[in-house]
């Protein structure tokens, strides 16, 4: 799992008792997230290639969807997919245009 989605998984009971009861705008994806905690069994090194059998995989940090997602590039000769979750679901198509905005925090403050 990437690095940064721990606590979604090892923690998200304290996530679930601090979160706002309020609309505060914020369009993050991890309102979907476990209800209760699950154990890891490890975390993936972002910017880092690791071989499956064989096959080089790199994980790149992607946040949007949530702030810790990530993307799995492998290439094969001429070849190269991107692995991308549920971000993308269709050719040219994402299911939430805010899962494709990202900033520093999870809020972010528009000055004019």
């Amino acid at each position: 799992m990437p690095p940064v989605e721990q606590d979604l998984f090892t923690r998200v009971d304290e996530m679930w008792s601090s979160r706002a009861l309020y609309n505060d705008y914020n369009l993050r994806q991890d309102r979907f997230s476990l209800l209760d905690p699950v154990p890891i069994a490890g975390t993936v090194p972002e910017y880092r290639s690791v071989s499956f059998g064989g096959i080089s995989v790199k994980t790149m940090p992607t946040p949007g969807h949530t702030m810790g997602s990530v993307t799995y590039l492998v290439e094969r000769g001429d070849e190269r997919v991107a692995f991308t979750g549920d971000l993308i679901y269709a050719p040219g198509k994402v299911w939430s245009l805010a899962a494709t905005q990202c900033g520093r925090t999870p809020r972010t403050r528009v000055r004019r």
